[in-house]
């Protein structure tokens, strides 16, 4: 259900979850077999445009599986985070200027807190 214009936007609205490996499977199978767009639709109960980009986009697909999206690089490695959580823990009353400088990672103030 679309929002109405200049209203607050709801944080319970529910987003669309991805479909799973076995429903990508099924839908392309229902579509190579001549179901319509309508009688998937029906029975998965997701929309029109979903059922198209699966059916286009299942040679992309390796098996059922979508490919991983791009999305942020992270700022410091997991060996980085570790370093940076322990050293705080070991001195609670550093500042963040100062984790900063005793870790030796180049990251904003901001980024640590």
């Amino acid at each position: 259900m679309p929002r109405t214009p200049l209203t607050p936007i709801s944080g319970n609205s529910l987003r669309r979850k991805e479909l799973t490996p076995y429903e990508h499977e099924l839908i392309v199978g229902l579509s190579s077999r001549g179901a319509s767009t309508a009688e998937i639709r029906k029975e998965f109960s997701v929309p029109k445009s979903t059922i198209r980009s699966t059916i286009s986009q299942a040679p992309l697909l390796n098996h059922g599986v979508s490919k991983p999206r791009s999305g942020r690089p992270k700022c410091c490695s997991i060996r980085e985070r570790r370093y940076i959580i322990r050293t705080a823990r070991v001195k609670p009353e550093i500042t963040y200027r100062e984790l900063i400088k005793a870790t030796g990672v180049n990251l904003l103030k901001s980024t640590i807190y």
